[in-house]
């Protein structure tokens, strides 16, 4: 979806190199208005129907628990994901599988008594005019069993992983449950898995019928911890808007810029700054 804005936001920019030609000019080259609009809009048509999205995947077989009591705790993701050009591309990449098994070994420290069960290994292709998308998923149920059970991994295993361990910001990190500001009045639960490097990060955003994968700025992403300085979630707040107004709601997430806050009518993005309680201060 990214790569499908850059092509729109490139079709307005050649729009309005047009508007600024002289009319002679435009005229002597054949162009106006209606034929760049009408050359644009079957572009965008083309590019718009060349863009196929294919899925397949695997599970794995329930591992035996050994009679022992196990409760679920969590689900951890590892992602892999590499773009070919005209059929180029990934050559840094041995296998994408075993690549998103090693951050989610990586990036999911198992504590005593833990281990990784029922694999899912989902595979998703996205092919774009000259550009191909794939994405491999590594899903894996959290288990906890007695303390007496523990999984250990030694140096050597650990030092193969450390190229696959991202640095988490001040703020989030990886499988990090987190909620997602969308673009109309509405939030929805997510899960961080991916750093980015232009400093977008990857979530798993769990619609109520469908999880998506999002691209996505750091100031759309709500941590839901309980306690952030001086801030508590669920807590009733005021805050200032647009128009120095004074409203209130819960305070239902948080981020290093932001607050959110949720009305009676919808959830609000609102700078810490604008937030009416002593002692706010925006997180380095």
């Amino acid at each position: 979806m990214h790569e499908i804005m850059v092509v729109v936001q490139s079709v307005l920019i050649d729009l309005e190199k047009v508007a600024l030609l002289p009319k002679r000019k435009r005229k002597l080259l054949g162009l106006t208005y209606k034929s760049v609009f009408i050359y644009m809009f079957c572009l965008v048509l083309i590019i718009l129907s060349s863009c196929t999205v294919v899925h397949q995947g695997m599970i794995t077989a329930l591992h035996p628990i050994n009679k022992s009591d196990v409760v679920y705790v969590d689900e951890a993701v590892g992602y892999s994901k590499i773009h070919y050009f005209i059929g180029f591309g990934g050559y840094r990449t041995a296998s994408q599988v075993h690549e998103a098994k090693q951050k989610l070994f990586a990036n999911y420290p198992l504590s005593k008594g833990e281990s990784f069960e029922n694999l899912i290994l989902p595979e998703r292709k996205t092919f774009f005019p000259f550009i191909t998308r794939s994405e491999v998923f590594v899903f894996s149920d959290v288990v906890r069993r007695d303390t007496n059970y523990s999984i250990t991994l030694n140096d050597a295993y650990l030092e193969k992983l450390k190229p696959r361990r991202q640095d988490n910001t001040n703020f989030f990190k990886i499988n990090q449950r987190v909620i997602f500001k969308g673009v109309l009045n509405n939030h929805f639960n997510a899960t961080i898995i991916n750093f980015n490097h232009d400093k977008r990060i990857t979530l798993l955003v769990h619609h109520p019928n469908k999880i998506k994968v999002r691209n996505v700025t750091q100031d759309m992403i709500f941590s839901k911890e309980d306690q952030f300085g001086e801030l508590s979630l669920g807590e009733d707040i005021s805050f200032l808007t647009g128009h120095n107004l004074i409203d209130t709601g819960t305070l239902i997430g948080l981020n290093p810029e932001y607050g959110l806050v949720q009305t009676e009518k919808r959830a609000v993005k609102v700078e810490l700054k604008n937030l009416i309680k002593k002692n706010i201060q925006k997180s380095e």
